[in-house]
């Protein structure tokens, strides 16, 4: 009887003592990695715009950003944060009348936020997207008839006729160009944007999501994937049409910011 008196006790405590030793060891493996513990080349990286005036600049010094003529695809991985302006554009070439320019962007309809894709003043808009959501957007002209897509999905098409003749202007992206008639600040992250001299189907459109974008093929114009902070610079690994983040070579206050992807 006196042993047990004695016994358990001590049993108790060599209980207790495992149990702390076992959640001391849950407490040092948090469930997510921290971002210094993630190789860097499976980073995935994306610019924040403030909605203001954060912007980047392709300048119109590559010939090979004036290849478009009867056919395009533009896309991006787009995240709104808010409805800051009427309108957030995601690319923008436009000319000084307007009439030759080819836009993807963020439009502001019913308090919501919905894709617009204007091709020389020919438009097309998609349902309502989610806030703070990663969707793939898509747009898309044949020679014929233009297209949207979001996730992949068709969501509008119209048939027109008409060309892509921007051969004069400089590319904005996440802000509205100089020519463009509102300044289209978008307010979110954009990542992965491509401009291609086809109309990419889509079977091709839902590949083009994952990533895997053949740098071999000669459609592609432009591919902006924003692999790693790159600094003042957003690379175009097909022909060298990079990009300059904020309105000069420089940091100003029209920098966008280099986040994670995930952030």
């Amino acid at each position: 009887m006196r042993y047990k008196i004695y016994q358990i006790p001590w049993l108790m405590l060599v209980v207790l003592m495992a149990a702390l030793s076992f959640r001391c060891n849950i407490d040092d493996s948090p469930m997510t990695p921290k971002d210094d513990a993630i190789p860097e080349d499976e980073k995935q990286y994306c610019l924040y715009f403030d909605g203001q005036d954060d912007r980047v600049i392709v300048y119109d010094n590559n010939d090979a950003m004036d290849g478009v003529a009867d056919a395009i695809t533009l896309e991006a991985w787009i995240n709104v944060h808010s409805l800051q302006d009427l309108v957030g554009r995601i690319i923008d070439r436009s000319d000084n009348q307007l009439d030759d320019r080819y836009v993807i962007e963020v439009y502001q309809r019913d308090n919501q936020p919905i894709v617009h894709l204007n091709i020389n003043r020919n438009s097309l808009w998609s349902k309502p997207i989610p806030l703070k959501t990663w969707v793939h957007v898509a747009g898309t002209f044949d020679g014929q008839q233009m297209r949207l897509y979001l996730d992949g999905a068709p969501c509008d098409s119209l048939m027109v006729e008409t060309r892509v003749l921007v051969n004069e202007s400089d590319i904005y992206i996440g802000h509205g160009g100089i020519h463009s008639g509102h300044p289209g600040s978008f307010h979110g992250c954009l990542k992965e944007l491509s401009i291609w001299k086809c109309a990419r189907n889509p079977q091709q459109i839902r590949q083009d999501m994952k990533g895997n974008v053949n740098l071999l093929n000669l459609d592609l114009i432009c591919y902006w994937p924003m692999q790693s902070d790159t600094g003042q610079q957003l690379p175009d690994l097909q022909h060298n049409a990079h990009g300059q983040l904020g309105s000069t070579a420089g940091v100003d206050a029209d920098d966008p910011t280099w986040i994670l992807a995930g952030e």
